[in-house]
């Protein structure tokens, strides 16, 4: 027992010496196919909270897609980590928001799979998906009248929510509506 605590100590310390949030601030010096992996990476890890098997196998996709027709609610534990992997895409996104147009299929890809049906029981996800869309949004507005039309693609990506179904298990809560009224 004791060199089991021991051991998650010197984990813990591990990490912490490895300054994880240099991650995020030193995003914006990756290149460009590191940034790219990085934020498909993220991707691949939430869908692996969803569907904790591995992706490799036929059978795993099996249980993703029966997963996603059962729409069961996620523990609590599952929830905060989705949460905390969409909280880490969107901060890498808003440090690059010079090269966004490299990530943004991924991205807008995950934030419409957090916004459908299927996190109806988890009101949580779908408010912080629904904020890192503004936030990106907010962001990237003065792109409009760039020529990659960056700004348009992420602008539309507010349409999800207006075809997002809603219904009383999964109304958006009350701090959306503040920052929308504002």
């Amino acid at each position: 027992m004791f060199y089991l605590i021991s051991s998650i100590q010197h984990a813990q310390a591990f990490t912490i010496d490895c300054h994880p949030e240099q991650l995020i601030t030193d995003g914006k010096y990756l290149t460009s196919s590191s940034l790219v992996e990085l934020v498909n990476s993220i991707a691949h890890a939430s869908l692996r909270v969803y569907s904790p098997h591995s992706m490799d196998s036929e059978s795993a996709m099996e249980d993703l897609s029966q997963n996603l027709l059962n729409k069961s609610k996620l523990s609590q534990k599952s929830e905060y980590e989705m949460v905390f992997l969409l909280e880490l895409a969107t901060s890498v996104v808003l440090e690059n928001k010079d090269r966004l147009v490299l990530v943004w299929p991924t991205v807008n890809r995950h934030l419409q799979f957090l916004l459908s049906s299927h996190f109806g029981r988890n009101p949580f996800i779908v408010e912080r998906a629904v904020v890192s869309i503004l936030r990106i949004v907010n962001r990237n507005l003065f792109r409009l009248n760039d020529e990659k039309a960056i700004g348009e693609e992420v602008l539309i990506c507010l349409s999800h929510l207006l075809v997002r179904p809603m219904n009383p298990a999964t109304l958006l809560c009350f701090s959306i509506i503040a920052i929308l009224s504002f």
